[in-house]
């Protein structure tokens, strides 16, 4: 148990020890002499334009200083500590993205504002899918420029530091950001009504088929397989004419065969069936995205393998192998020990599998990450001795 202080005080020597620890030794900014950093100690960046000459001299500042942010330069520069930005000498810069959406809407019944370990499953399941459809395939990184980590907070980062990304300009890095939020990807760019000669024209309704790739791929495997398995009330569920539906069902090999093909008309009367499930399948598969993090050239990100100021929680490094099964309140718990606490309210959560009821003035010894992670949200004070 630490000496009883002040809760910042307390919280500041928590992180001075996790700091001075061997553990803190895993952590290493590539080219980090190259880096600008920012730290805080109230605010996330309270100052920045600092830098180190190694990653031992970076350790030795968190033993000694222990802030409770600090972020690094996604750029590398000449100068990493001149002031103004242009006197840096800009020389590349990683791409970073940044996937930090809460989805509260998804569970409100259950959803703490404390530590929500629903949305942080749900957070990785949109990293696991952002990873794979998208880093890996539709960009075509491969597993080895890709580095992960836990924001220590909220979500999920992805670094990518490959030279052949280094002098990707401001706009191409939006660019991918707008793919993968499927910025104007809708029904109305998917589907398109095509004139075919014959006795007499008639348009008929094109859109993505087996062989597409990127978003049309996407969308085709959801809609495929809905159409491979729905039977008339699924169809009708959707806004389905009861005959069309029918005649679908009943001639479903066939419909399948021309819609692997692009026909999306083979079956008529399904068209605005066909729009509101492309547009629910862009709308599932879509990555929210902080962009400025990733086409920001001045951008600072958190430091992987620190600790996250409002969390406690370390912002640890993820093997790509490792990411289906990662849990933040296990594997991204840095601070061992335990202390008393004070709830000022009462609530419920779970963490690391335990599950705690707090009374409203009720202290309780807890887990030293557990009365930091409350301490650190405003949710408890120290119990007095």
């Amino acid at each position: 148990m630490l000496e009883m202080v002040g809760e910042l005080e307390f919280c500041k020597a928590a992180f001075a020890s996790f700091y001075a620890s061997p553990s803190s030794r895993a952590i290493a900014v590539p080219d980090c002499a190259s880096r600008e950093f920012g730290v805080g100690f109230q605010d996330k960046i309270d100052y920045r334009h600092k830098a180190f000459a190694s990653n031992d001299a970076f350790r030795d500042f968190l033993a000694r200083d222990a802030p409770f942010y600090v972020s690094y330069s996604t750029a590398r520069y000449r100068l990493p500590d001149a002031k103004p930005m242009p006197k840096k000498v800009f020389l590349g810069q990683d791409v970073v993205f940044d996937l930090d959406r809460q989805y509260p809407e998804e569970h409100p019944a259950t959803h703490s504002k404390v530590f929500c370990l629903k949305c942080l499953e749900r957070a990785r399941e949109d990293a696991l899918r952002f990873l794979e459809e998208f880093l890996l395939s539709d960009y075509g990184f491969s597993r080895g420029e890709v580095a992960c980590n836990f924001s220590g907070s909220k979500g999920f980062h992805f670094h990518v530091r490959s030279p052949a990304v280094q002098q990707l300009s401001p706009d191409a890095r939006r660019q991918l950001c707008d793919y993968a939020m499927a910025f104007e990807v809708s029904s109305k760019t998917l589907l398109s009504r095509s004139a075919i000669e014959g006795k007499r024209v008639q348009h008929a309704l094109r859109g993505p088929a087996a062989a597409s790739r990127g978003w049309g791929a996407k969308v085709f495997r959801e809609v495929f397989k809905f159409a491979s398995n729905a039977g008339g009330e699924e169809f009708k569920e959707w806004g389905a004419q009861r005959k069309a539906a029918r005649l679908f069902i009943e001639n479903r090999q066939a419909a399948l065969e021309k819609l692997s093909a692009g026909n999306w008309d083979f079956v008529a009367g399904l068209e605005d069936v066909w729009v509101k499930l492309i547009d629910s399948a862009v709308s599932r598969t879509r990555i929210e995205l902080d962009k400025p993090v990733t086409f920001d050239k001045a951008r600072l990100i958190r430091v992987p393998g620190s600790l996250h100021g409002d969390t406690g929680l370390c912002a640890k490094e993820i093997p790509l192998g490792e990411l289906s099964s990662f849990r933040p309140d296990v594997d991204a718990v840095a601070l061992r020990g335990a202390q008393e606490v004070v709830p000022g309210d009462s609530f419920n959560f779970e963490f690391n599998n335990v599950s705690f009821e707090l009374q409203q003035g009720v202290a309780k010894e807890l887990p030293l990450a557990v009365a930091v992670l409350l301490l650190r949200k405003g949710k408890a004070s120290l119990a007095k001795q």
